[in-house]
């Protein structure tokens, strides 16, 4: 989960040193893996709170964005945290481009390249909990181009009503999620169906033999017991 502390990010430089905390966690350094020494005076001032540093080893010039999917953007710290906010809580690339006065094709390329980030570095192990919980949502999808006959009929109320279980050939794929109790982490995926074939793989890929399952009582985990896992609804 990413906090964003409001009080403490209403002003540039608090902004600044959030981002550079983001995206440096172990300190800002030179393209080539050269730390800034502590006290190092800037190069030349870039904007408000960002400056370029020459590197004293290698002497290439670099600045907080250098390296990142930041790199060369003229966005401000602030306006930088007020997107990663709204990426985090999910609101439209539209209405974000709007509120921030932002051009609609950037914030989008920036989206799908977070989007990409995070999926090819999102945590894949199994969860280190003894005793876990497991549940699907339906999340409704591939239906913006349909027409409809009642133009006056808002989307979010017609949604997609199709009887039975959503699967991602009805446009209601399910998303599969495991959480540790103690850790509070979670294993998120998106699956084609939720038959006994497509959720048990995902269960033994997210959890250890000997765990406790805990789920509703849906046939598609009467296979955890024989896995070497407890299971029990709740």
């Amino acid at each position: 989960m990413m906090r964003f502390p409001i009080t403490d990010l209403l002003n540039e430089q608090n902004c600044h040193d959030f981002v550079l905390g983001l995206l440096h966690p172990d300190g800002l350094g030179c393209p080539s893996g050269h730390p800034l020494p502590d006290g190092q005076c800037p190069h030349r001032p870039v904007r408000a709170s960002v400056a370029d540093y020459r590197c004293r080893t290698c002497g290439k010039v670099f600045n907080l964005f250098t390296g990142t999917v930041w790199a060369g953007t003229h966005y401000s710290c602030a306006k930088i945290v007020l997107i990663l906010r709204g990426f985090a809580q999910g609101v439209p690339t539209l209405q974000l481009a709007d509120e921030l006065e932002c051009d609609y094709g950037t914030l989008l390329g920036y989206r799908h390249e977070m989007q990409a980030a995070a999926l090819q570095l999102r945590d894949t192990s199994p969860l280190p909990d003894a005793v876990t919980e497991a549940d699907e949502a339906f999340q409704n999808a591939g239906e913006k181009g349909d027409r409809h006959s009642d133009p006056e009929d808002p989307p979010r109320r017609r949604a997609n009503k199709r009887k039975g279980k959503g699967t991602m050939a009805n446009d209601r794929p399910p998303i599969q999620g495991i959480v540790g109790r103690d850790s509070g982490e979670i294993r998120l995926t998106v699956c084609g169906d939720t038959r006994i074939d497509t959720v048990q793989p995902e269960v033994e890929a997210k959890t250890g033999t000997g765990i406790t399952l805990y789920t509703d009582e849906s046939s598609a985990y009467n296979r955890v017991a024989a896995s070497g896992r407890g299971c029990a609804t709740s």
